[in-house]
């Protein structure tokens, strides 16, 4: 991460390193049986947790290395999480 960088610049690296070290170093050694799971990266180390939920996984990345800065991933998904809603059904009257 850059000393000094603004804060808004400093998310947007943690996105970016992140992203590379999941693509570059965790990806491909995962198999099907995580699809679905999130995996929290510490991203000045690369070390890195996978679990069901994301709050476990985070807290046994802590406790390996308090104040590591996370990124979220959710394993086979574009996204770790959607936004959205479901409508409720109309009925006629």
């Amino acid at each position: 991460m850059r000393k000094g960088a603004k804060h808004g610049s400093q998310a947007s690296d943690v996105v970016t390193v992140g992203q590379a070290i999941y693509n570059e170093r965790i990806r491909d050694t995962l198999g099907p049986e995580f699809k679905g799971k999130l995996v929290v990266i510490d991203v000045e180390s690369g070390d890195y947790e996978i679990d069901l939920r994301q709050a476990d996984a985070t807290r046994r990345l802590l406790q390996r290395r308090p104040g590591a800065i996370t990124y979220t991933e959710r394993i086979g998904y574009p996204t770790a999480y959607t936004l959205g809603f479901r409508s409720a059904a109309h009925t006629s009257d």
